[in-house]
C-alpha cells in the first residue's frame, strides 16, 4: 500500500420540490407571503406528492420561510411510511424572490417590467425589482443554502436523502448557480428545456449528487434524474394544467422575444 487511503464519498440524492398551488398563483397577485397561502386544490397537490412519494426514506428536510412551501413539505412527510422522520428545518434563504414595490399589483405587472427590460438590453437573469433585494442579494442567499447543504453532504458518514421545499423562482436561480462555471460541478444528464422551465405546483426534480472532501481533487458530481415530474398530479386530470404552465408559456415567449434573454437562460 501507498499508504494514501480512499476517502469514501457518498452519492445522496435531492427531491427539489416546488410548493402547492397557492392564493396568488390562482388571483394572479403578488401578494404579501403571509397572506399567500395553500389553496383547497394546492393542499390536495401536495397531499397527492406526499402519497406519492410515500416510501422514500428522507434523512433531511427543508423549506423555506413561507407557509406555501412549508404546509406543502408538512403534507409530505405527514404521508410517509418512515417510523422516524426527520426535522422539516425552516430557511428562509430559500424563500421566493421579494417582490417589492410589485406587492400588491397584478403579477403581469412585473412580467411586462421584465420583457421591457430585456429589449433594452437587460440580461434576463440580472433584471432588478424596484424596492426589493438585489439580484445580488437573491443569489447570494441561495448559494448560501447551497452550499451549506453541499458541507453537511460532505460531513455525513450515510448517503442522505434531501427534501427541498422551495419556490418556483428560487428553483430556477438555484439550477442557474449549479451550471455557474465558479462552482466547478460536474453536471450529468442536464437537459437545459427542462432545467430552465418553470415547474408545476408541486412537481419536483431529482438528483443524485457526490459531494468529495475539500481537499480532494475530484468535482462535485450531480446527475439529473428527473425534471419537472408531475405524475402524482393525473388524478387531477386537466385542472393539472395549471399556473405554472402559463409561466413556461411567458417565459418561452420571453427567450422568443431578445437573443440575450436566451443567452442569459444558457
Amino acid at each position: 500500500m501507498n499508504g494514501v487511503s480512499k476517502v469514501q464519498v457518498h452519492k445522496s440524492t435531492i427531491y427539489l420540490v416546488r410548493h402547492g398551488e397557492s392564493q396568488a398563483n390562482v388571483s394572479q397577485i403578488n401578494m404579501k407571503p403571509e397572506e399567500d397561502v395553500l389553496t383547497e386544490k394546492g393542499r390536495t397537490q401536495a397531499d397527492l406528492l406526499g402519497k406519492h412519494l410515500k416510501d422514500v426514506v428522507f434523512t433531511k428536510a427543508f423549506a423555506s420561510s413561507y407557509a406555501r412551501s412549508q404546509d406543502t413539505a408538512n403534507f409530505i412527510l405527514t404521508n410517509s411510511n418512515m417510523a422516524v422522520k426527520p426535522e422539516l428545518k425552516y430557511d428562509a434563504r430559500i424563500r421566493e424572490r421579494e417582490l417589492g414595490d410589485f406587492v400588491g399589483r397584478p403579477a403581469k405587472d412585473a412580467f411586462m417590467a421584465l420583457f421591457a427590460a430585456v429589449k433594452q438590453g437587460t440580461p434576463l437573469l440580472k433584471f432588478e425589482i424596484p424596492g426589493a433585494e438585489t439580484t445580488q442579494e437573491f443569489d447570494g442567499r441561495i448559494e448560501s443554502f447551497v452550499d451549506d447543504l453541499f458541507d453537511e453532504l460532505r460531513q455525513s458518514t450515510q448517503p442522505e436523502t434531501v427534501l427541498i421545499v422551495s419556490h418556483g423562482l428560487t428553483i430556477l436561480r438555484l439550477l442557474a448557480r449549479l451550471r455557474e462555471p465558479s462552482k466547478g460541478l460536474e453536471l450529468n444528464s442536464w437537459c437545459f428545456n427542462s432545467a430552465s422551465t418553470p415547474m408545476t405546483n408541486t412537481s419536483y426534480h431529482i438528483f443524485t449528487i457526490q459531494v468529495p472532501p475539500k481537499e480532494c481533487e475530484d468535482k462535485i458530481c450531480l446527475d439529473f434524474l428527473k425534471f419537472n415530474e408531475k405524475c402524482h398530479l393525473e388524478p387531477l386530470g386537466e385542472s393539472n394544467v395549471d399556473h405554472g404552465e402559463s409561466l413556461a408559456s411567458a417565459f418561452t415567449k420571453l427567450k422568443q422575444t431578445d437573443a440575450s434573454a436566451n443567452c442569459a437562460m444558457q
